[in-house]
Formats: structure tokens, C-alpha cells, sequence
């Protein structure tokens, strides 16, 4: 398992802001899985929200990806599946 985390001095809620930590989260990955010489099939991110609770988006492949832009692509397809509530208050990306 690979995973990155980003927490925030304060909380984020704008979809421009969430693909923003999309694409670092996203870019850490690839390179953990480079180093590897791996690829992802799953891909689980992760919204703590400032009430506590976590809001989780998931996305799949076919095959074993490594691709930092493909991977972005796919999750930021699904940013408006997301619900910020009073705001985000930090991210993980899970593979």
C-alpha cells in the first residue's frame, strides 16, 4: 500500500482547490510506485472533513497504472461526487 497525505492550515472546499490536491497527492503517488516498478489498479481518496467524518472517493482501473495525469483525470471526474460540508481540512490518496 501507498499513500500520501495532505492536511490544511485551513479548511478547502472550492472544487478548483480539491483538484489543486488532487494533482499533489496524485504526483506524490507516482513517484512511490516508480521507485517500485509498480502500478495501481485502486485508487481511494480520502476527505476528513472539519466535522469529522470522511468522505471517500473511489476509482478503478483495468490495468496497473502509473501515469500521473491519467490518475488525475480519473479522480477529478469525480470531484462533484464531493460533499465539503463546512470545508476539508486535510487529504490522503491511498493505492
Amino acid at each position: 500500500m501507498i499513500q500520501d497525505r495532505r492536511s490544511f492550515v485551513e479548511p478547502i472546499s472550492t472544487a478548483e482547490a480539491i483538484a489543486t490536491v488532487i494533482m499533489v497527492l496524485v504526483g506524490a503517488v507516482c513517484t512511490a510506485l516508480q521507485q517500485r516498478g509498480e502500478g495501481a489498479r485502486q485508487l481511494d481518496l480520502l476527505c476528513e472533513r472539519v466535522d469529522g467524518s470522511v468522505q471517500a472517493v473511489r476509482v478503478g482501473t483495468a490495468f496497473p497504472v502509473c501515469d500521473a495525469d491519467h490518475m488525475g483525470r480519473l479522480l477529478r471526474a469525480r470531484i462533484e461526487t464531493i460533499e465539503p460540508g463546512f470545508g476539508i481540512e486535510a487529504m490522503s490518496l491511498v493505492c
